[in-house]
């Protein structure tokens, strides 16, 4: 549509998945994927992108 996108600050999410779904294949898909991907225009990949950590 053309609209113009203005950066005003960096932001850091997380994606969190259930124990129960963590071997589905379509989660491994999921996070292989983005484990791989190249930042896109307004983004920064962390050192830690696609990494999985548990409690």
């Amino acid at each position: 549509m053309g609209l113009a996108v203005k950066p005003i600050a960096l932001e850091e999410f997380d994606i969190v998945i259930s124990r129960a779904s963590i071997n589905k294949p379509t989660v491994r898909e999921f996070m292989r994927r983005i484990s791989k991907v190249g930042p896109r225009p307004g983004y920064i990949m962390l050192r830690n992108t696609g990494e999985f950590y548990s409690r």
